[in-house]
Formats: C-alpha cells, structure tokens, sequence
C-alpha cells in the first residue's frame, strides 16, 4: 500500500484550505472511493491505497483522471 498527496491551489496559486477532495478509483475490481480535507497547506493526505489511476474530485468538481504513485503528488487548480 503506499501514500500520496493531493495539492489544491486556487488560480491566485494560493493553498485552498477546507476542500473537500475525493478520489474514486478507475479500475472496476477496485469500486472504492475515500474522502479528504485539505489542511491549512491545501493538502489532502490518501494512505493505505494501491498504486493506479483515480479521478479526482474537489467540492464535488471532476478534475479528471490521474496516475498516482507511493509517495507521489497530484496537483489541482481550482
């Protein structure tokens, strides 16, 4: 299992505090999904997941699909 970040800035590329993120997994033998809140920094902290492709939601938002991997980041700009 491994641990990755999701960094949401707003477009003053400033850290948004209090987004709700939501991953959904792609792949149709993993139909989780898991719910964050980003810190004061705009990040939203996923553990305990298996490496691979999820879309990406803030505040209820599509930002589309990513790849993400043990220790890895994915940014969003809202």
């Amino acid at each position: 299992m491994c641990s990755f970040l999701v960094l949401v800035m707003d477009i003053n590329e400033k850290p948004l505090q209090g987004a709700l993120v939501r991953i959904e997994f792609t792949s149709p033998e993993r139909a989780l999904s898991a719910l964050e809140y980003t810190t004061v920094s705009g990040v939203a902290n996923f553990r305990g997941q298996a490496e691979g492709q999820v879309k990406v939601f803030v505040n209820g938002k599509d930002f589309g699909t990513y790849y993400y991997e043990d220790n890895g980041k994915i940014t969003i700009w809202t």
